[in-house]
């Protein structure tokens, strides 16, 4: 049996022109210029991560310091602009500059900016935007890279006395969460 593929994913230009209306509508084509710089960045992740053997909180802390970086700049004034003249080599390295600052924040070992760059498919000379976009996420970020996942959030819950018991009365409804 034939199986069909499955559908390609347009850059974000094609898709605020194949939308009616999307071409004239700042806010639809900012929103596709993040859609596709997100999309770009995230398979940038996705394929270093398959080559590592990071945890998933690396894998979490850097799409959540993506997302901080795109929020901020987007808010920015000239901030459109900016991401609307990323190149997808700008956002694999935006990528990789997050993987960098999380692993360095988050585990014993980071990887060498070259073997990154050499995993995500970049030319060499991709080592020094990598550099560049690092400096640039932490002095968006203000170097603020902490944030409290769900689960973080419940294990402190579990430490405070005042609500360990109440924890532990409904820990029978979330079998497989272990505390």
């Amino acid at each position: 049996t034939n199986m069909p593929s499955p559908p390609r994913r347009q850059p974000a230009a094609q898709k605020s022109a194949a939308r009616p209306g999307g071409a004239g509508e700042p806010r639809a084509r900012q929103r596709d210029v993040l859609e596709g710089l997100r999309l770009d960045a995230v398979d940038a992740i996705v394929t270093v991560q398959e080559n590592y053997s990071f945890s998933y909180d690396v894998v979490i802390h850097s799409l959540v310091l993506l997302d901080r970086y795109l929020m901020r700049t987007t808010c920015e004034r000239d901030g459109d602009r900016r991401l609307a003249s990323f190149s997808s080599r700008q956002a694999h390295c935006l990528a990789l500059s997050c993987i960098l600052i999380s692993t360095k924040f988050m585990e014993t070992q980071s990887p060498c900016i070259g073997h990154l760059v050499a995993v995500a498919g970049l030319p060499r000379n991709a080592m020094e935007d990598v550099r560049r976009f690092e400096i640039s996420v932490l002095r968006t970020l203000e170097w603020d890279l902490h944030f409290e996942t769900a689960l973080d959030f419940l294990c402190r819950l579990q430490l405070d006395p005042s609500t360990a018991a109440l924890l532990a009365s409904v820990k029978h409804l979330f079998p497989s969460l272990v505390l």
